[in-house]
């Protein structure tokens, strides 16, 4: 794909070489480059955008791949097209999915586990509004949800608080498509970091 005379695509082919080659910041700034070149929710997956952030920890720069991930998440979208209404709540979960993955890789699994969560509730919120019900339904049960939470609270070595982190997120699907990002959060590490001090 080209976007202003530059082809983004070689970007991420070039990126990819060069962290294979050893080279990390070239790597990484590649991918800058290609952030600039090509607003996220523009044709590209967020797999694309979500390598920077990655290689950024990898490299040890924890704190700048921090604020990609957040960038991502908060101001680098295009909420135009209306596809973007019914698939934002998807890309969301994919990148709350890395805010997970980030916090694993440091170590701090009490804390991935919110973020495991959200993941789940976006990929809720873009179901219902896509009006898949049945999936919608299957992603909501005790089953599913369970299926969610014990491997995030295994690694943050708080498979006894199952059931009470399991009734939490059952009510917070039963107010979807509601979703408050914030008290969910909350709610979560109120549970999961009392109990793991």
């Amino acid at each position: 794909m080209e976007s202003h005379g530059i082809d983004s695509g070689a970007l991420l082919r070039e990126s990819t070489a060069a962290k294979e080659a050893g080279n990390m910041d070239g790597a990484i700034d590649l991918l800058r480059q290609f952030w600039l070149a090509v607003p996220f929710g523009s044709g590209y997956g967020v797999d694309a955008y979500v390598k920077l952030p990655m290689y950024l920890q990898q490299a040890g720069r924890r704190d700048e791949a921090w604020r990609a991930l957040n960038e991502l998440m908060t101001g680098y979208m295009l909420p135009t097209a209306k596809l973007n209404d019914e698939c934002l709540p998807m890309m969301h979960s994919e990148i709350y999915d890395k805010m997970r993955l980030f916090w694993q890789r440091e170590g701090e699994s009490s804390l991935a586990v919110k973020y495991g969560i959200l993941s789940h509730m976006h990929w809720m919120l873009g179901l219902h509004r896509q009006r898949r019900r049945e999936e919608f339904r299957e992603c909501g049960s005790r089953e599913t949800i369970e299926a969610v939470v014990r491997p995030l609270l295994k690694k943050a070595k708080g498979v006894h608080l199952m059931s009470r982190l399991c009734d939490f997120v059952e009510a917070q699907v039963q107010r979807l498509p509601a979703l408050d990002v914030h008290s969910v959060g909350s709610g979560v590490d109120q549970l999961v970091l009392a109990a793991s001090h």
